[in-house]
């Protein structure tokens, strides 16, 4: 290519461009499509997001904590495990904290659905924050339990007897 040569335009025009089907492609119709798009995975996604949201509550009460607590001290070999005062309050904290970010996400969602614009984004990013809650929330109970952090530490593997 010369040095005074046009480089070719990458980007061409489309507007005029004509589908198989015959006719121009109407922007208020690809618009409506794809919020339609939007809103028929934004409700499966909700409706997957209900139950994601039970499970957590479920797996949050403070009989289920401990009994996977108890998992885990029984796989490291470790004294007979021992419910720490703060583990009703993490409970808590659990149980409420998922249904209110649910509910937070769903509402913010029905308000751009409104508005008539896409709202499947902020479904997503409700279900990072979810996860990101219950990663927290789970390091939260295991730094509540010292035996399982010095077992950790230790490099001790499940399964293997503690040493004296």
């Amino acid at each position: 290519m010369a040095s005074g040569a046009k480089k070719p335009n990458r980007n061409p025009d489309l507007s005029g461009f004509t589908p198989a089907g015959g006719g121009l492609i109407d922007k208020q119709q690809l618009d409506e499509a794809r919020r339609r798009a939007d809103k028929t995975s934004g409700i499966a996604m909700l409706v997957i997001g209900i139950f994601a949201t039970i499970t957590s509550m479920t797996s949050f009460t403070e009989n289920a904590l401990a009994m996977q607590y108890s998992q885990l001290f029984a796989q490291y070999g470790i004294s007979p495990y021992v419910r720490p005062a703060a583990l009703p309050a993490l409970s808590m904290v659990g149980i409420i904290a998922h249904p209110a970010l649910y509910a937070t996400t769903l509402y913010l969602v029905l308000l751009r659905w409104k508005r008539n614009k896409r709202a499947m984004w902020l479904i997503v990013i409700g279900a990072i924050l979810g996860m990101g809650l219950t990663f927290l929330l789970v390091t939260i109970g295991i730094s509540l339990h010292p035996e399982l952090i010095a077992a950790a530490q230790s490099g001790m593997l499940p399964g293997t007897p503690a040493t004296p």
